[in-house]
């Protein structure tokens, strides 16, 4: 779902043979897709060994995203998408979002945010963490970076060791990082570039509205047992029909 041609890096530690080459066949399928196999240099091994030493994260592999702007030296712009997403509109208009000068452009986490089972709001999770700014928590899901900007800046060199200093107080990992680092220096997107389809029933758009789906949670549109309320089933349904 794009206009023009797209690169994907899949980003790496250790992949079989058999896998890297089921990811570049689709390099012969799609003409206007390109995936690209990128391990991660020993350099970058060592400093997330590091983060998972500081911490009990059961998915450091979550932590690549940090890594992005470094790793791609020859992008200006990277986009970066969870696995448990997907694209069902051109992606062109999210590319060229203005990012007013920002580091990131992210969307609101309306479920850390807005919403929460807690009935006083400084038992929320992003209320700790941001005070009464927590309403401008974001999800990590899909994040577009200004690689340029942060090159120019030398946040990697910064970043990292923020991240050591402060891993061990993380609730939701490296998304609490991003949020902590970068407050104020993200441009908020429309929620249509990371939608979560929980929240049909709290703040519903129609699919025709929406660019990236994004089924956050334990249950999976891809398992045979996956049971969500019926005000989601259109996405499962858009979700299966273009998966199969």
């Amino acid at each position: 779902n794009c206009t023009t041609p797209v690169d994907v890096y899949v980003i790496y530690e250790q992949l079989p043979t058999s896998l890297l080459k089921k990811l570049t066949w689709f390099n012969s399928q799609f003409a206007q897709l390109k995936v690209i196999p990128t391990p991660m240099p020993a350099i970058d091994r060592e400093l997330l060994n590091a983060f998972k030493q500081a911490t009990d994260v059961p998915y450091i592999s979550s932590y690549y995203r940090l890594f992005l702007p470094q790793l791609l030296p020859h992008l200006d712009r990277v986009l970066y998408l969870d696995a448990d997403t997907l694209v069902i509109h051109d992606l062109a208009e999210l590319w060229h979002y203005d990012l007013k000068g920002k580091f990131l452009g992210v969307v609101r986490d309306e479920g850390i945010g807005f919403f929460s089972i807690h009935p006083e709001r400084k038992t929320w999770w992003a209320d700790q963490l941001l005070g009464p700014h927590a309403t401008n928590y974001f999800n990590a899901g899909m994040i577009l970076f200004d690689c340029a900007l942060w090159r120019r800046y030398s946040i990697s060199l910064y970043l990292y060791q923020f991240v050591l200093d402060t891993i061990q107080t993380y609730v939701l990992d490296d998304q609490d990082a991003l949020n902590l680092f970068f407050y104020n220096f993200v441009t908020l997107l429309p929620k249509r570039f990371n939608y979560v389809t929980k929240f049909f029933n709290k703040t519903p758009l129609p699919l025709s509205e929406i660019t990236v789906l994004h089924f956050l949670g334990h249950e999976k549109p891809w398992r045979m047992n996956f049971n969500q309320p019926q005000n989601q089933w259109p996405a499962i349904a858009t979700y299966r029909t273009i998966a199969h």
